[in-house]
């Protein structure tokens, strides 16, 4: 199996690029859904809250 693995040309610059473009493009989009989820929470609590004098600030 180890021969199937292994390259004897080596790896293209090309290729790497390629590769670190994608995990960034899915790195972006994690934090953007994470980020969105964050704000959601935060207006759902301020709604939740709102009336009450338990919560008088947000950051």
């Amino acid at each position: 199996m180890l021969k199937y693995l292994k390259n004897n040309k080596g790896d293209s610059i090309l290729g790497w690029i390629v590769v670190l473009a994608a995990v960034a493009i899915i790195g972006a989009s994690i934090i953007s859904a994470i980020n969105t989820s964050l704000d959601n929470r935060k207006q759902i609590t301020i709604e939740y809250f709102n009336g009450t004098d338990t919560i008088t600030e947000f950051e």
